[in-house]
């Protein structure tokens, strides 16, 4: 079985199953999937089932659908594994499918805010623009302008905030 490489919204992976010569005899097989990174139920659906290569034939595929879904993340694996072949032996029992992603980064944005000066702190919200399957970190800093750090309100230097993967906003508070 060969490995297969596909777009996240391609739909379906194709598996090839082929014979290294063409045989006179039914060559059956069966096969069900295997989670890697890819997860059954929401990165691709889980199939179990049986193929045959009818006699004078050399190949056959498999069909695996596809999740297109809406998180940026990294490529994600998964496999086909071939088991309990009849008129035939396996050199390779088992395909790697690949889903690259399809889906943009979002984009971070911070709200602006009126605070009273005796409010005690001023609370900005960092938003991404869509929910990401990955770990987003944004370095961030005050920067005086009518206001004064030390006077106005407490410096924050350079520091990260991180949205951990699965969240949509974070807080930065400043005094």
């Amino acid at each position: 079985i060969a490995d297969v490489t596909v777009d996240e919204g391609a739909g379906t992976a194709t598996f090839t199953v082929t014979l290294s010569a063409v045989s006179g005899l039914d060559v059956g097989m069966s096969y069900a999937t295997s989670d890697g990174t890819a997860l059954a139920g929401l990165d691709y659906t889980a199939a179990a089932n049986t193929v045959q290569i009818p006699a004078g034939n050399q190949a056959t595929t498999i069909g695996i659908a596809i999740t297109d879904d809406l998180l940026d993340e990294n490529s994600e694996i998964f496999s086909v594994v071939l088991n309990n072949p009849v008129n035939a032996t396996f050199a390779d029992d088992q395909g790697l499918g690949t889903i690259v992603d399809n889906d943009d980064q979002p984009t971070l944005s911070v709200n602006d805010i009126t605070v009273d000066e005796d409010a005690g702190t001023a609370t900005f919200i960092v938003t991404l623009s869509a929910l990401s399957g990955l770990d987003v970190a944004v370095d961030f800093a005050t920067v005086d302008d009518t206001a004064l750090a030390g006077l106005d309100y407490t410096g924050i230097a350079t520091t990260m905030l991180d949205l951990p993967a699965g969240t949509i906003s974070n807080t930065i508070s400043v005094v």
